[in-house]
C-alpha cells in the first residue's frame, strides 16, 4: 500500500482519484431500459447530464495536481466534479458516450474552473473501469496545457502577419 501512495504522490502530473459510481449505475439503468445512444439520450435532458455530473466524486487528488489548480489544500478540490466543470463543458457528455460504449480509455481536452475562479485548459486522460466496483476508484491525470496553447496561438499569429507581409512586400 505504501508504494501506491508513493507513485499517486510523486509524478509530476495531476493525479485524480474519483468516483463514478452514480455514472456507471445510470448508463446501466438506461442500457436496461433499451437506450443504445447515450450521447442523444442526454444530450435531450441536459438537465439530467447536468444532475449527473454533480454526482461524480472526486475523492483525492495528489500534491501535484493542488499546486495546477493553485488551491490552498487537497481539501478545495475534494466533493462533486460540478464545482470544477464549468456549465459550456461539453466533454462530460463524451465522457457518458466513452462508458456507454465500454471504451477502456479516455482523453479529452476541456476547461476547469480553479478555485480562484481562473479557468486551466488541461488534457485529461483515464483507463475506464468496466465493473461498478472498478467506477468507484477511477484515476484520472490532468496535464496543464494552457500556457502550451497561448504559444500556438501566438506561432500562428505571428506566421499569419509573416505570411501578410511577404505578400505586400511582392506587391
Amino acid at each position: 500500500a505504501h508504494w501506491r501512495a508513493t507513485l499517486f504522490e510523486r509524478p509530476g502530473l495531476s493525479l485524480w482519484r474519483e468516483d463514478w459510481t452514480a455514472v456507471g449505475e445510470a448508463i446501466r439503468d438506461l442500457k436496461l431500459a433499451g437506450v443504445h445512444d447515450i450521447g442523444a439520450w442526454y444530450a435531450a435532458r441536459p438537465d439530467e447530464a447536468r444532475a449527473l455530473r454533480g454526482r461524480v466524486m472526486v475523492k483525492d487528488v495528489n500534491a501535484f495536481a493542488v499546486r495546477m489548480m493553485g488551491a490552498a489544500s487537497k481539501a478545495d478540490l475534494i466533493g462533486p466534479l460540478d464545482r470544477l466543470l464549468p456549465d459550456s463543458d461539453q466533454t462530460f457528455g463524451q465522457w457518458l458516450v466513452a462508458f456507454g460504449r465500454g471504451d477502456a480509455f479516455y482523453r479529452s481536452e476541456t476547461h476547469i474552473v480553479r478555485p480562484d475562479g481562473s479557468h486551466l485548459d488541461c488534457l485529461f486522460t483515464a483507463a475506464l473501469p468496466t465493473t461498478l466496483d472498478g467506477i468507484r476508484d477511477t484515476l484520472v491525470t490532468a496535464l496543464d496545457v494552457t500556457d502550451y496553447k497561448r504559444l500556438q496561438t501566438r506561432l500562428v499569429e505571428a506566421q499569419t502577419e509573416a505570411a501578410r507581409a511577404s505578400r505586400i512586400s511582392t506587391v
